[in-house]
């Protein structure tokens, strides 16, 4: 596994101390690389220097933009130890691709830096832990869901501000996400879907991408 230069998002990026900060990568464009189609075919992998105390915890979100300004949430993992973040390149890519470090709400024992960005392989050995969006175990035990049009258990929700609140999956699968704000953050598993609110969230409505393409739009009132 080798990573190149132009691949990377963050070559020794400091993430800080303080409990519920984000810090942004390096923007990759991907229009300088023919606008193939790579979704899955690439692997996302970085190490942490420096390591968090027992309780600290650094959360890596895949995001998406077709113009560099309004971006999309696609995929989420969160580390401890010293492996940050080791999975496929999900499905739904737009122009531009970016990660979001974002300390847990326990600080870090000091501040880390972090290396990451694309690799055509793991190396072989102890093997990071995989997950893609949607992950993979849902794929396999979803069979055709993909190809099932997308449908929601309830189309709005209140969740308070600071919290999460879930909607099910009641048919088909989520290959992508869109959120009005960074405030928002989306991850699916088992058939349903996590909404967190930051503190500072305001009312807005999410979109759930299927594998058709389709587009489901829940509503999110942000309550005090």
């Amino acid at each position: 596994m080798l990573f190149d230069k132009m691949s990377l998002f963050a070559d020794g990026l400091t993430v800080p101390t303080t409990a519920s900060k984000d810090t942004y990568s390096k923007v990759l464009d991907l229009r300088r690389n023919g606008e193939l189609g790579i979704d899955g075919a690439l692997k996302i992998y970085g190490q942490v220097v420096g390591t968090p105390n027992s309780t600290g915890s650094v959360t890596t979100v895949v995001q998406t933009s077709a113009d560099g300004a309004s971006w999309t949430d696609l995929a989420s993992q969160t580390q401890d130890g010293n492996l940050l973040i080791g999975m496929f390149l999900p499905f739904g890519l737009k122009r531009f691709v970016r990660l979001k470090f974002a300390v847990g709400s326990t600080a870090l024992g000091s501040a880390v830096k972090v290396k990451a960005g694309l690799v055509d392989q793991f190396d072989q050995g102890a093997l990071p832990p995989l997950q893609s969006f949607p992950p993979l175990a849902d794929i396999a035990a979803d069979g055709d869901a993909l190809q099932t049009p997308l449908k929601l258990a309830s189309a709005s929700g209140s969740i308070a501000k600071g919290s999460s609140g879930t909607v099910a999956i009641a048919a088909g699968a989520v290959t992508g996400v869109e959120v009005p704000s960074d405030k928002y953050t989306v991850t699916v598993a088992s058939g349903v879907a996590t909404i967190a609110l930051a503190s500072n969230a305001a009312t807005g409505t999410v979109y759930f991408v299927d594998g058709l393409g389709n587009k489901v739009a829940y509503a999110v009132t942000a309550t005090s």
